[in-house]
């Protein structure tokens, strides 16, 4: 895979230093194109909100990686993706936190070579590296590059966004502080019904971890370039390798859905319904203390418990980009657990920052417009 090369000709990498008053230098790992998919991915989903790039799919346009702002410590705090049609130019900043897997593979490297300790601790951040001598000359690789991967043509149904809003509510969860959402995603709306069987998919398999997939329709207001998911369906993966602390979609599990996500396009003339995400339980609860205490001192008191088996693993991580980082960033991920009150809880993630971050979603209460 070809490493990153930034807008001023050098290689952006990823630093890993140790814990001390004094960091020490532990290793360096150089970020390549595929590091960066998701990252790309986002940036062509926020241009297709706001009108500036098409559907084609982010591997149709140029990309550009730029370095960010310089901090005191003459290190960089982040970076760009651009993309790039012609004079259309789209760009957006992410964090050193989205290159996170970059560092847990270097960390990984340093484990096996026995430099950093399993247990140990190490902070992580980024840097523009001149090249090698070989790696100029002629035959440079230029500063943008595509990452070529493929996924069903994105099409967008035209409805309008305000009688979504003004049809729906906001799915709350009682055992969970209200999210703030500064920036608003992009709107998700469930239709009735489905978020119930999302919640049934996610506990099917009582101790064991279980699952399914979201499918339903990509559209576009018709008022605003903004783009939204309508939820229609959850097909169950069955034929699936349930675990307690893990679930794995087989052949025959996919071979199902598929089925299943044909049968839905054919018998209810639904064309553009596709795959929009997923859903799984963490069906156990929070771990206790070497005390066996599970709740801490102020459980009692507080009004939310934030200890919760609700949250995306690193595991969900790789899955979810393995399965939906090849150009589809709009897709969510909801995962059913419990916190340290043994109540029933759930966040639902979406991309951000090229990493899954929880954000809101509504529930349709009434008709939808385009809703057959």
């Amino acid at each position: 895979m070809k490493h990153v090369i930034l807008s001023n000709g050098e290689h952006l990498a990823v630093d890993l230093f140790s814990k001390a008053e004094e960091p020490k230098l532990l290793g360096r790992e150089t970020v390549t194109l595929g590091d960066l998919a998701l990252a790309r991915d986002e940036t062509w989903r926020e241009a297709l909100r706001v009108g500036k790039l098409d559907e084609r799919g982010p591997q149709e346009f140029a990309m550009r990686v730029l370095p960010g702002k310089i901090a005191k410590s003459g290190r960089m705090e982040d970076y760009l993706i651009e993309l790039s049609d012609g004079d259309e130019v789209y760009q957006r900043r992410f964090t050193i936190f989205s290159l996170a897997p970059v560092a847990r593979r270097r960390a990984a490297a340093l484990i096996e070579a026995e430099t950093l300790p399993e247990d140990g601790a190490y902070h992580y951040g980024l840097s523009s590296i001149p090249r090698s001598p070989s790696e100029n000359g002629e035959g440079e690789i230029k500063p943008s590059g595509k990452v070529i991967q493929r996924s069903e043509p994105l099409v967008l149904e035209e409805a309008p966004l305000a009688e979504f809003l003004a049809g729906s509510e906001l799915i709350p969860c009682e055992t969970a502080e209200p999210l703030e959402e500064p920036q608003p995603p992009m709107p998700v709306f469930f239709s009735p019904g489905v978020w119930e069987a999302a919640r049934d998919a996610a506990r099917r398999g009582g101790e064991n971890e279980s699952g399914g997939v979201l499918t339903g329709r990509l559209m576009r207001d018709t008022a605003s370039p903004e783009i939204f998911l309508k939820v229609d369906a959850c097909i169950e993966a069955e034929f699936a390798d349930e675990q307690k602390l893990s679930v794995t979609f087989s052949g025959e599990s996919w071979a199902k859905i598929r089925e299943v996500l044909r049968f839905r396009r054919k018998r209810m003339n639904r064309p553009n319904e596709r795959i929009l995400g997923a859903v799984h339980g963490h069906n156990f609860l929070p771990s206790a203390n070497a005390d066996g205490v599970r709740m801490c001192e102020a459980c009692a008191a507080a009004k939310y418990c934030g200890r919760t088996t609700a949250a995306a693993s690193t595991d969900d991580f790789q899955w979810h980009a393995s399965v939906f980082g090849g150009g589809q960033p709009w897709a969510i991920s909801v995962i059913w657990g419990y916190n340290a009150r043994g109540e029933d809880d759930w966040k639902l993630y979406h991309v951000s920052d090229a990493t899954l971050e929880a954000r809101t979603a509504r529930r349709m209460v009434s008709a939808a417009p385009g809703s057959a």
